[in-house]
């Protein structure tokens, strides 16, 4: 990148300097990465069901990428062999799939920014809370982010009965 890329970088990302916009894009990439591969985890599960383990993981990762980018690209409107030509139309019921679209197209919306802002808070939290050693660095990050996630889907009103 050279210095007018950084520059741009540094006065669109609110950085304080340009010594770490190399270090911040790498994280901005393997972020958005990470959350578009679990999104398409979840995603295959739905989509094994139907087709070939191959062709569901196609599916999972262009679903994922498309909703994460928030684009409304579909590739099973014209191709799917199952249900041909109507879409997500047969998943509009399957609520780990509708949950992972909407967390998806959250995470890709919000912006990079703000989601390291809020994780960044839990993780001060974290760090001054007592936690057992178990469940120390990773997993109680993950916990976190689970338990971060499921507080904007119940702000949005989608898992309202989710404990019934």
């Amino acid at each position: 990148i050279n210095t007018k890329g950084r520059n741009l970088i540094v006065e669109a990302s609110n950085l304080s300097t340009r010594g770490g916009t190399i270090k911040f894009l790498k994280s901005v990439f393997f972020t958005t990465i990470t959350i578009e591969l679990i999104g398409a985890i979840f995603s295959f599960w739905v989509f094994v069901r139907v087709y070939s383990p191959l062709k569901a993981l196609g599916y999972s990762l262009f679903h994922s990428v498309a909703a994460f980018n928030n684009s409304g690209f579909d590739n099973l409107g014209l191709s799917g062999e199952v249900y041909n030509g109507v879409s997500l139309i047969p998943y509009q019921n399957n609520l780990l799939f509708n949950l992972v679209t909407c967390a998806l197209i959250f995470l890709g919306g919000i912006g990079f920014l703000v989601a390291m802002v809020i994780f960044s808070g839990v993780r001060e939290r974290m760090e001054s809370s007592d936690i057992p050693e178990s469940l120390k660095g990773l997993p109680i990050t993950l916990v976190a982010a689970a338990l971060v996630s499921m507080s904007f889907l119940g702000f949005a009103g989608l898992v309202e009965n989710i404990f019934a």
